[in-house]
């Protein structure tokens, strides 16, 4: 069983770049600050704490918690929400293909009608 890692990386408004891991940065950035989140083998305590600090929508964290996914964009009120996938390729011999599924939320997202 992998244990949840966490780690969080800001860009201040400045462009000064910092990197922690753990859970203490968990929530929204400080104004004008660019935050992303990289999360690996999250389980339900830290996907709840996603929902209820970054206010996602209970679909999302749903789809979080289920991959083989279709690549697909969801639109909620304030923000997007991205399922795409990837791959590499860990050595010579493309039958060896390693793929990826990557879940990505939007903040800040303004509807255009």
């Amino acid at each position: 069983m992998l244990l949840a890692v966490l780690r969080v990386m800001d860009r201040s408004p400045d462009g000064k770049l910092t990197v922690q891991e753990g859970p203490a940065q968990l929530g929204p950035s400080p104004e004008g600050t660019l935050r992303w989140l990289d999360l690996a083998a999250e389980g339900d305590d830290m996907l709840e704490r996603l929902r209820t600090g970054f206010d996602f929508h209970p679909l999302a964290i749903e789809d979080c918690q289920q991959f083989d996914q279709r690549p697909k964009l969801e639109e909620y009120q304030d923000h997007l929400f991205l399922v795409t996938q990837g791959f590499s390729c860990p050595s010579e011999h493309l039958s060896k293909l390693a793929l990826h599924e990557l879940h990505a939320r939007g903040a800040g997202c303004t509807r255009r009608n």
